[in-house]
């Protein structure tokens, strides 16, 4: 019987990706310099090589004549309640007539401003037209001119 390979979880690890033909080329030049230099690393490769090649004759289980009628009664539980498909309708309705009457009051307010401010600066009474209540007197004395409201 030969030596048993003395072999860390990791060194396992790229063998068996070596196997698999997973192992990038820089680990596997390495590894298969590790197996040219060491019978018993190289026997353990080949047993497990072995072992894997044996894993195709065994017989591959089936599934049961009832798999698929129980997989299907288990899918119609799980299946959601028919949900009405959503239209281009509102989530809320409401906010439809909340949003119309917001714009009917907006527009009703800058209607007024406008119509307000106009009537400010037309007509004879208007602010540019409007006969001055202010009066200058002269002072004589220390006082500077003064502006005094009538």
């Amino acid at each position: 019987m030969s030596k048993q390979a003395n072999l860390n979880n990791d060194e396992w690890a790229d063998l068996t990706a070596y196997l698999d033909g997973e192992l990038d080329s820089n680990s596997a030049r390495s590894l298969e310099a590790r197996l040219n230099r060491d019978p018993a690393v190289r026997a353990e490769a080949l047993a497990l090589q072995k072992t894997w090649e044996m894993l195709d004759y065994l017989p591959q289980p089936g599934p049961s004549t009832t798999f698929t009628s129980r997989t299907l009664e288990r899918i119609s539980v799980l299946r959601p309640a028919a949900v009405r498909p959503r239209g281009p309708g509102l989530r809320y309705p409401w906010t439809f007539g909340i949003g119309w009457a917001a714009a009917v009051l907006l527009a009703g307010s800058v209607g007024f401003t406008t119509v307000a401010i106009r009537e400010e600066f037309s007509g004879p009474n208007s602010v540019p037209h409007r006969p001055t209540t202010w009066q200058t007197f002269l002072m004589e004395g220390t006082a500077q001119n003064v502006i005094v409201p009538l």
